[in-house]
């Protein structure tokens, strides 16, 4: 590929060649077919077609991080012909979470992963963008896990990088491995209901809802908010009484004998089989709604606080669910614990606020309890 050109000359011009994307194509894997379409190295491309001035915007998470402005620019370029913004991370605004996906980073996107049976029966080997999602870890038509680094050297995917300049993204970037010829690594077929768990999880994301039975049907990021506290309180605080005895179990078993990093999302920090696992438990807790949830809930001793605490708005449906399993007044009226109450001025502490009776009762939502 062509590198170190430079030019203004072409800045903002339309493209000489436009690929079509495919249906579930992700912004950065066309992006790149599109550099790769006009012989140039990403970079020397962005460089040429974009300006120097303006190349930092594609050193973010560009399926994410590029501004309307300017994908409007790369739609006009292309002469129409592409709804680039279609291919972005950005149409799962409203779906796992509530407001617009605009920065690089999101809590249920991760590293770009690929599925080698897929690259290898594609025409034109390309990267889908459901491989970004925090819950992507298996490919559902292939049942297989995905990869998230090299099988070779175990470096990162970058997508926008060549190896020697010559070699495209379907091979490693830093030791020129081809991804295609990675081996297939089965799911056994005991823990095949994980697959059934991500399948779901995908769909909700895809639809924007989840109807949890014939009666309940939930706004997509709602569930999303719930997910990411159960992940809390599975990994960083060991409730894991009920779903101990699930077959996915024994995979995830192994991530508690290592120290999670605080400052992290927790499930980051997990491997892509742990991942599976995880996720495929927290779906579980929704099947055969509400009595798994609430047999986790009621075995594990979790109160209404445990379940919202780090929720910053909690939605109706959930605030129902929570009330039938554990009333919020109740729960903290005669069953308030000590180390409910400490963990209660700790939180009060790290916001800043004093420990007052007038906190604590707004903090726990009880009055009564706290004037004794």
């Amino acid at each position: 590929m062509i590198k170190n050109i430079k030019t203004n000359n072409l800045q903002y011009l339309p493209f000489s060649i436009i690929p079509i994307p495919y249906n579930d194509e992700l912004f950065s894997s066309w992006f790149a077919r599109l550099s790769y379409a006009h012989y140039l190295h990403p970079k020397t491309f962005i460089n040429l077609y974009f300006g120097l001035e303006n190349r930092s915007l594609f050193k973010k998470n560009i399926d994410t991080s590029l501004n309307m402005k300017l994908l409007n620019r790369i739609k006009t370029m292309c002469n129409d012909k592409v709804d680039v913004f279609n291919l972005t991370l950005k149409t799962y605004s409203g779906y796992i979470q509530e407001n617009d996906i605009e920065i690089a980073s999101n809590r249920f996107f991760s590293d770009l992963k690929f599925c080698p049976i897929c690259l290898r029966k594609d025409n034109v080997p390309y990267f889908r963008k459901y491989w970004k999602l925090a819950f992507s870890t298996v490919c559902t038509l292939h049942n297989c896990f995905l990869y998230d680094s090299c099988p070779q050297c175990n470096s990162k995917l970058s997508i926008l990088k060549m190896h020697k300049d010559k070699f495209a993204f379907t091979y490693c970037s830093k030791c020129g491995f081809e991804f295609k010829k990675a081996r297939k690594i089965n799911v056994n077929q005991k823990h095949i209901m994980g697959i059934h768990g991500q399948a779901n999880l995908q769909h909700i994301a895809d639809k924007g809802y989840a109807e949890l039975d014939n009666d309940v049907s939930v706004y997509s990021f709602y569930i999303f908010d719930v997910i990411i506290q159960l992940t809390k309180l599975i990994i960083s605080r060991k409730n894991i009484k009920f779903i101990n005895k699930h077959p996915l179990f024994a995979i995830l078993k192994k991530s508690f004998n290592r120290k999670p990093n605080q400052a992290k999302s927790i499930y980051i920090q997990l491997n892509i089989k742990e991942k599976f696992a995880l996720f495929g438990l927290i779906w579980y807790l929704f099947e055969k709604y509400p009595k798994n949830f609430t047999s986790f809930m009621k075995e594990n001793n979790l109160t209404h606080w445990n379940m919202v605490k780090d929720i910053k708005y909690v939605s109706f449906w959930y605030e129902n669910l929570l009330n039938d399993i554990s009333p919020r007044y109740i729960a903290f009226g005669n069953m308030v614990t000590k180390e409910e109450i400490e963990n209660g001025k700790k939180y009060l502490v790290s916001k800043g606020l004093d420990i007052t009776k007038a906190n604590l009762s707004r903090l726990f939502g009880n009055v009564n309890y706290f004037k004794r």
